[in-house]
C-alpha cells in the first residue's frame, strides 16, 4: 500500500543523499532559532498574496510541504484543514507556537515519501523548499499523487534564469542551506502539473510565484 511511507530495513538509501539529509537538518537547527527574525528579511514576500492566489474554501484539505517555523499558518482562513510537513523537528516546536483560524495538524515528514492516501488534497503550498530538496522532482511527482484531479499547487521559490550563475555563488547558496536553482520547465516537464499562472514575487532576485494545476486527465502512475 502508499499509504505506508515508512523507509524499511534494508531500502538503499545514496550515501549522498543522507549526507545532505544530515546536513540540511543541522542548517535547520541552527535557522529555527533565527529564522522568525532574522532569515525571514532575506526572503521576504507577500504571504497573505500567496494565500489568496489558492482560493482557499471551507472545507479544502490544505497541504504545505516544508511548512518550516509556521509563517503561513496565521494566513490561512477557518473553515479549512492544513496539514503541513517538515523533516525539521527544531523547526515545527517553532510552528507548534503559531495560531491559525484553521484546523491545522503538523508532522514531521519526508516530501519524497509522503504519508497521505492517494487524491486527498485540494491544494499544496510550498515555499523556498524545491530548491533545497535532493530531489525536487520527486517531491513534485509525490505532491501529484496526494492532490486530486483539478487541484493547485502553489510554489514560492527562485528559479534558474538563462545567465548562469557562477560556480561561487551556487557554492554559498549550498553550503547556507539554500538549495539550488532549478530551471522550472525541466522540473514539470513529464509529471501531472501543467503551469496556469507565474510571476515574480518577493525581494530576493529571480523569485517567482508559481500556480499550477493537476491535469485532470493524468493518472497518476504509481
Amino acid at each position: 500500500e502508499r499509504n505506508n511511507h515508512k523507509i524499511e530495513v534494508g531500502d538503499k538509501i545514496p550515501m549522498t543523499t543522507i549526507l545532505h539529509n544530515n546536513y540540511l537538518r543541522l542548517i535547520y537547527t541552527f535557522w529555527a532559532k533565527i529564522y522568525d527574525k532574522y532569515i525571514e528579511q532575506k526572503f521576504s514576500f507577500d504571504r497573505d498574496k500567496v494565500i489568496s492566489l489558492l482560493n482557499v474554501k471551507r472545507k479544502d484539505k490544505i497541504l504545505e510541504l516544508g511548512v518550516g517555523t509556521g509563517l503561513n499558518l496565521p494566513r490561512y482562513p477557518s473553515g479549512c484543514f492544513v496539514s503541513g510537513i517538515d523533516f525539521s523537528e527544531s523547526m515545527l516546536l517553532q510552528a507548534r507556537e503559531k495560531k491559525s483560524a484553521a484546523s491545522v495538524q503538523l508532522l514531521k515528514a519526508d516530501a519524497r515519501k509522503l504519508p497521505f492516501p492517494d487524491n486527498y488534497f485540494d491544494k499544496v503550498l510550498t515555499t523556498y523548499v524545491i530548491r533545497v530538496s535532493p530531489e525536487p522532482r520527486t517531491v513534485l511527482q509525490e505532491a501529484a499523487r496526494v492532490t486530486k484531479s483539478g487541484g493547485w499547487l502553489a510554489i514560492v521559490d527562485r528559479f534558474k534564469t538563462e545567465k548562469p550563475a557562477s560556480l561561487l555563488s551556487r557554492l554559498k547558496l549550498w553550503l547556507s542551506g539554500a538549495g539550488k536553482d532549478y530551471l522550472l520547465s525541466d522540473l514539470v516537464r513529464n509529471t501531472p502539473w501543467q503551469i496556469l499562472k507565474l510571476e515574480s514575487i518577493g525581494i530576493w532576485e529571480s523569485s517567482q510565484l508559481v500556480l499550477l494545476e493537476k491535469k485532470k486527465e493524468s493518472n497518476f502512475k504509481k
